[in-house]
């Protein structure tokens, strides 16, 4: 069991290296395409409600997706999509180092970017859960 999957290991990898161009290519188109849902969503979270029925209470937002957190949901999606359609932009064109090592800088801003989103919503689920108890 252990050498199948050994030596099915070492085809994916000969596979990946010699379609490296393909594979990146699939999965910027991936990542464009979540991004664009992920886009589509933000707009649709401005002002809802966190709670059914909407609790209107003397703090006024205190249950609802305020302004501000609204802004950098559809600033992070914006950033996404640019993120992968620089990258589909970068396959075709030959770029200099400097351009290829601030597409790498950029890709970690958006992956940091992303974890910050993925913390500070998972924040607010646990706000709203810990107030319905």
């Amino acid at each position: 069991m252990g050498i199948q999957l050994n030596q099915l290991l070492d085809q994916f990898k000969l596979f990946v290296l010699e379609h490296r161009h393909k594979c990146l290519k699939v999965t910027l188109w991936l990542l464009f395409s979540l991004a664009t849902i992920f886009s589509i969503t933000a707009f649709n979270i401005i002002g809802k409600c966190y709670v059914v029925p909407c609790v209107e209470d003397e703090l006024g937002m205190m249950y609802k997706v305020g302004t501000g957190p609204s802004f950098m949901v559809l600033l992070s999606g914006l950033i996404f999509i640019l993120q992968s359609v620089y990258g589909l932009w970068f396959l075709r064109v030959l770029c200099s180092e400097l351009v290829a090592g601030a597409y790498v800088g950029a890709s970690m801003g958006a992956t940091a970017l992303a974890l910050i989103n993925a913390v500070f919503w998972g924040c607010e689920a646990s706000m709203m859960a810990n107030m319905e108890e």
